[in-house]
């Protein structure tokens, strides 16, 4: 520390927290000494008495409405000793205030840094533009508004919960290019929204902020984005195409849930998780393209996607939830990575033209359902690990020909094949639970035939 120079050390101090650490410092050596002499604003909050330690302030810098203003009167309230007042060149105050606030000091030696435009304000100003000084937009600021278009100025770097909501006739937003948090439900059924340019420092968007923006056709998130929240874009049915950063956390629940005109997804790093109902009923989405360390894929998904017909799952994805593929009733094929050891219940229920699936070397189980009623599907492999086939794991795959049970398979659960009726089937020896019901025996399981399921069992 003691290589840099007085200069370059008070430039270092300012960062510093308590006045003890700039104390410190001058007791380090000579050249340090007097360091906070040399300051002309104060770096850290002062009182009456540690403004000794700073002998020189010209520019008091203000954090909070409880610092100490030196008979300097902000509130309307005359301090009690107005013979101690300090002239200061240029009082700053750094802590929020509203608009209206900020005009009663408009030409006084007050600088006011963070100024919120809320809801009282448009009221009482009926500003057709916000004012330039602004620098955030309150909750609520124009949720209901008769507006057409709005232009956010630059200084603005955050819009709160519900600002915009209910816009019905909002068609053209320009937003702040130092915008950085969007809050919750900040543009929600903005219906007649077409298309809107995030920042690309916006590095958070709030739950449901663009739900039911039923016009909104395309979007291009920035790259600062972390992880894309609940019901982001949920039933924009008119959403066709989405830019996804070049790196996300995860997507939360229902994210683009019924975005009935998405056509494809790539999203190119993906680490931990897609949520539940993510793409839930994009009916018109007919690839995937996932890639990254993503470990999961949670619940439904992706289902009811019924246009899928390609799907692209990374190679480490170890987790697939339930239903997360029902009902892609286009989907032919799909690739199971080899992390996958599970396949959950109803996990690919009513894919209708599903004939190939590729299954992992480690797969242990199969859920309840979870071919039920792939009726094009004819031969399926199982590696040798699987040790569980669930209820109604098969039933109504009806053009099934071919299974192999592999050796170590222990429990085939109720209704397993129900109508895979030309399908024959050699029961393993280490079979230790088979549920099949309504079974007639004719001389043991050699010559087992199951009449409710109607298919061969075969020793």
């Amino acid at each position: 520390m003691s290589l840099l120079d007085g200069y370059h050390m008070m430039v270092v101090s300012q960062y510093f927290e308590t006045l003890n650490d700039f104390i410190n410092l001058e007791l380090v050596n000579k050249k340090y000494q007097y360091n906070m002499a040399k300051f002309h604003n104060n770096p850290i909050p002062i009182d009456k008495k540690t403004i000794n330690f700073f002998t020189h302030i010209e520019t008091l810098n203000m954090w909070s409405s409880f610092d100490e203003f030196f008979g300097n009167d902000i509130f309307g309230v005359e301090n009690e000793v107005l013979s101690n007042k300090i002239n200061f060149f240029r009082i700053i105050i750094w802590f929020e205030v509203d608009y209206s606030f900020s005009l009663k000091h408009k030409n006084t030696n007050f600088v006011f840094k963070n100024i919120t435009y809320t809801k009282e304000d448009r009221a009482k100003f009926k500003h057709a533009n916000i004012p330039n000084t602004v620098t955030k937009l309150d909750s609520f600021a124009f949720t209901n508004a008769n507006i057409t278009s709005i232009d956010v100025p630059q200084q603005v770097t955050s819009i709160g919960d519900n600002c915009f909501s209910c816009c019905y006739r909002l068609k053209t937003v320009n937003l702040s290019t130092q915008l950085k948090y969007i809050g919750e439900e900040c543009f929600c059924e903005c219906n007649a929204l077409a298309s809107i340019d995030i920042s690309q420092n916006v590095n958070l968007l709030g739950k449901r902020c663009f739900t039911t923006c039923n016009n909104l056709t395309s979007v291009s998130l920035p790259k600062s984005l972390s992880y894309l929240p609940f019901c982001c874009f949920f039933k924009c049915v008119h959403l066709q195409m989405v830019k996804f950063p070049h790196h996300l956390s995860y997507i939360e629940k229902c994210c683009f849930a019924r975005c009935s005109a998405l056509k494809t997804v790539t999203i190119r790093n993906i680490e931990n998780f897609i949520g539940e109902y993510a793409f839930f009923n994009c009916v018109n989405l007919t690839s995937i393209n996932i890639e990254g360390n993503i470990q999961s894929i949670e619940s439904k998904c992706f289902k009811r996607c019924s246009s899928l017909v390609d799907i692209t799952l990374p190679s480490g994805l170890s987790f697939i939830g339930n239903n997360s593929f029902e009902e892609c009733t286009n989907l032919s094929a799909i690739k199971i990575p080899q992390c996958v050891t599970e396949l959950p219940r109803k996990c690919f229920k009513k894919c209708f033209k599903l004939e190939i699936i590729e299954l992992p070397s480690g797969l242990v189980k199969m859920g309840d359902m979870c071919f039920f009623e792939c009726s094009k599907l004819k031969n399926v492999v199982l590696p040798q690990t699987t040790k569980e086939l669930g209820k109604e794991c098969f039933s109504r795959c009806r053009r099934m020909k071919r299974i192999n049970l592999p050796s170590g398979l222990k429990e085939i659960k109720l209704l397993c094949f129900e109508n895979c009726t030309l399908l024959r089937i050699k029961i393993p020896t280490t079979i230790t639970i088979f549920e099949e019901s309504k079974c007639h025996n004719t001389g043991g399981l050699k010559n087992r035939f199951c009449l409710f399921n109607r298919f061969h069992l075969i020793i």
